[in-house]
C-alpha cells in the first residue's frame, strides 16, 4: 500500500469519525463510544473494520470497532438480531417485550434500535450538593440560569466519569430540593473496573462536597430455576455470581406481597457463599412465601477525606421467582344446611367450588359420589 493510499484510507476515516460526531477535545483519557448505522454490501465490513481498528488522531485513539447488530431488509420491514455476546438494549426492551435478549425482530425500516453487550452496566443514582453553589439548578428548566448550572454540573461530572472504560452515556435526569439533589442516570458498554467508579465517584464527592448514592445494573448476575416453579419442589436453586472480587459479601432479599425480608440460612432455606464472587440460596420446599422479587446486593463504600463527601454504591440484580401457586379453595352448597322431613325426601342441593380471580392456567375437576351414613344408636 502506497503513502498515497494510507492518506486517502485515513481522511476517509477522520471523515466518518466526524460524521459521527467524535468530540475531540474531551478529558485527558477520557471515552467516547460512537454508533453507526450503516446500509452497505456485507463483504464491506471487513474493510471499514480494518480501517477503524487503531485509527489515531492526536491523542485520539479508535480501539475495537465491532458490529453489535446485523439487519436484513425486507419489505416494508427489517429482520434484526443481535451479534454473539449481544443483546436488545433495555430501554428497547421494555417497549417491545418480544425483543428482548438475543431474539430476532421485525421492526419497522426506520426503526434505530440496537444491541449492547452483555456486559453493559447501568448505574443510577443521586448526588447531594450542600451549599448554594448550585441552587440555580432548581430553578424552572426555562430559565437561563437553570441551563447554566445543570450543563455547568453535567460537565464536571462527565469529565471524571467519561475516564471510565466503556464509558457511553451520563445525563442528568432531574433536580429536586433537599439541599440540592441530582439524580442521574450512566451507561457503561462493557464492563467496568467497581474500584475504578468508586474512586471516580470519590473524586467528584470532593471537589463538590457532595455525598452519592449509586445502585449499579449488570455487575452482577442471577441464574433462576426453570420457571414456573411446582409449588411443594424441593432443593431450588438461585445463584447470584460476580466476574471480580467486590471486596464484599453479598446480601439476600426478597419483596413479596408479605413485604420486604432478609434471607438467611435457616430451617427452610441455606445461603452458602462459597467465594465473595459465587453466591447460592437453596430453597428446601417452594411454596407461596418464596413467591416474590430476589435481589443479590453487594454494597461498597467509599474512604472520602473531606467533610461533606460520601459515596455509597449497591452493585445489585434482581429476578421475579415464579412459584406455581394453590388456590384457596371455598365449596360450599345452597341450601347450606338442607333437612329431610321424612325419610324418603328427595332434595336438589347445589354445589359451589370457589376460588380468588387468579391468572394460574388450574384445571378443574368434580370427584363426588353418592353416600348413604347410618348412625347406629
Amino acid at each position: 500500500m502506497g503513502p498515497s493510499t494510507i492518506l486517502y484510507s485515513r481522511m476517509w476515516t477522520f471523515l466518518f469519525l466526524y460524521i459521527l460526531g467524535i468530540n475531540f477535545c474531551q478529558a485527558d483519557n477520557s471515552t467516547q463510544m460512537l454508533y453507526a448505522k450503516l446500509i452497505i454490501d456485507k463483504s464491506a465490513i471487513v474493510n471499514i473494520t480494518s480501517m477503524l481498528k487503531n485509527f489515531t488522531y492526536n491523542n485520539t485513539v479508535v480501539e475495537a470497532p465491532v458490529m453489535t447488530t446485523v439487519c436484513t431488509n425486507g419489505t416494508g420491514s427489517k429482520k434484526c438480531g443481535c451479534k454473539p455476546g449481544y443483546r436488545w438494549n433495555d430501554t428497547f426492551c421494555q417497549s417491545n417485550p418480544k425483543c428482548c435478549g438475543n431474539a430476532t425482530c421485525t421492526l419497522d425500516k426506520t426503526a434505530n434500535a440496537k444491541c449492547v453487550s452483555n456486559t453493559a452496566v447501568t448505574i443510577t443514582g443521586s448526588l447531594t450538593l450542600q451549599g448554594s453553589t448550585y441552587v440555580d439548578c432548581l430553578e424552572d428548566i426555562t430559565n437561563p440560569k437553570y441551563e447554566k448550572c445543570s450543563d455547568g454540573l453535567l460537565t464536571r461530572m462527565k469529565t471524571e466519569y467519561s475516564t471510565l472504560r466503556g464509558f457511553d452515556f451520563l445525563n442528568i435526569t432531574r433536580f429536586r430540593i433537599g439541599s440540592v439533589i441530582a439524580d442521574f442516570k450512566i451507561i457503561i458498554a462493557s464492563s467496568i473496573d467497581s474500584q475504578a467508579l468508586i474512586n471516580n465517584s470519590i473524586k467528584i464527592g470532593q471537589i463538590l462536597s457532595a455525598s452519592l448514592n449509586m445502585e449499579t445494573s449488570g455487575l452482577v448476575n442471577l441464574e433462576m430455576p426453570l420457571m414456573p416453579v411446582p409449588y411443594g419442589a424441593t432443593n431450588q436453586v438461585i445463584r447470584c455470581t460476580t466476574k471480580e472480587d467486590l471486596k464484599t459479601d453479598p446480601q439476600w432479599r426478597i419483596i413479596n406481597s408479605k413485604g420486604q425480608y432478609d434471607i438467611t440460612t435457616g430451617t427452610v432455606s441455606t445461603v452458602d457463599t462459597s467465594s465473595r464472587t459465587d453466591s447460592t440460596v437453596n430453597l428446601r420446599n417452594v411454596t407461596e412465601l418464596w413467591n416474590g422479587e430476589y435481589s443479590c446486593i453487594y454494597h461498597q463504600t467509599g474512604n472520602c477525606t473531606t467533610s461533606g463527601c460520601a459515596v455509597n454504591i449497591l452493585n445489585k440484580a434482581s429476578a421475579q421467582l415464579d412459584v406455581a401457586l394453590l388456590p384457596n379453595i371455598d365449596v360450599f352448597t345452597e341450601p347450606s344446611f338442607p333437612r329431610c322431613k321424612t325419610e324418603n325426601d328427595i332434595l336438589q342441593a347445589k354445589a359451589k367450588c370457589e376460588i380468588n380471580n387468579s391468572t394460574e392456567p388450574y384445571n378443574v375437576t368434580w370427584d363426588g359420589k353418592r353416600q348413604l351414613e347410618t348412625q347406629s344408636k
